[in-house]
Order: structure tokens, then C-alpha cells, then sequence
């Protein structure tokens, strides 16, 4: 298993406001087996604080994704339920999940991220 560097995080794209939305779907997996998703409108900031707070408590990320979604909450909430049949969602934490498999988690994310650009492209 890598660790995500410092240098890696601060490679991760600022709030882009070029785009209609400027949110981000991200996963992120940490040295412990956690797994955080969700939506972001600025990836490198997001991310930093998850670093900050997994070194806190012992641990490091993993592995990080970040994909363009134009949808917002729809596309984190398709995230969320694909994600909950991938792994198991940690008690009392909306986003977070255990028992899941990362590769799995990339995929849907990337996937969904996609789909949602795709449709807000055709409707334009």
C-alpha cells in the first residue's frame, strides 16, 4: 500500500468556476480501511483537511480520486447507494464506509462522474 503525498494532494485541482456546478465526486481511502466519498467544489482543500485529520489519528490516505460531476448532490447521492451495496457504511457517518473494496469505489465514482457530465452536457 502507498501513501498519498503531501506533493500529490497539493497536484489536486482548486474550485473550478469555469463549469455551470464546479463540484468534484471524490473517494478517498485511508492506511486504516476507511473509505470517505462525497462531492467537493474544491478537491485540494477537502483532501488537505482529510490529511490533517488522519494523521491526527494515526493513519494516511491511501489512495485519493477526483472526477468532474456537474450534477452535484444526485451524483453523490448515486455514489452513496452504489457504495453501500459495495461496503458497509459506518454507523453514524453518512460517507464513510468500511469493508469496501477501493477499486470498486474508483470505478463507481469514475463512472458516475461520467454519467452525470454526459447528461448535463446533453441538456444544454
Amino acid at each position: 500500500m502507498s501513501i498519498v503525498s503531501r506533493q500529490e494532494i497539493n497536484a489536486l485541482p482548486m474550485a473550478d468556476t469555469s463549469r455551470r456546478w464546479g463540484q468534484f465526486l471524490y473517494a478517498v481511502e485511508f492506511t486504516d480501511g476507511r473509505i470517505k466519498i462525497g462531492r467537493t467544489k474544491c478537491p485540494r482543500i477537502r483532501i488537505t483537511v482529510f490529511d490533517v485529520q488522519a494523521r491526527r489519528e494515526g493513519c494516511q490516505i491511501s489512495g485519493v480520486l477526483v472526477a468532474a460531476s456537474d450534477i452535484g448532490a444526485a451524483a453523490e447521492q448515486a455514489l452513496r447507494r452504489e457504495c453501500e451495496q459495495i461496503g458497509q457504511l459506518m454507523p453514524g457517518r453518512r460517507e464513510w464506509f468500511v469493508h469496501a473494496d477501493y477499486a470498486r469505489v474508483v470505478d463507481a465514482t469514475r463512472r458516475i462522474a461520467k454519467e452525470t457530465l454526459e447528461r448535463s452536457t446533453s441538456a444544454d
